[in-house]
């Protein structure tokens, strides 16, 4: 997967960085909705 967003970051990590952010918020807030639904 690295390789294919290889082309937006043009060399540099902090894009790389940025898109794991966002990946990581999207993950917790998922599992948040996922646990406030199991849990009364």
């Amino acid at each position: 997967m690295g390789d294919v967003l290889r082309p937006l970051s043009l060399g540099d990590q902090p894009v790389d960085a940025v898109f794991e952010v966002i990946v990581i918020a999207g993950i917790r807030r998922r599992v948040s909705a996922v646990t406030v639904r199991v849990l009364p």
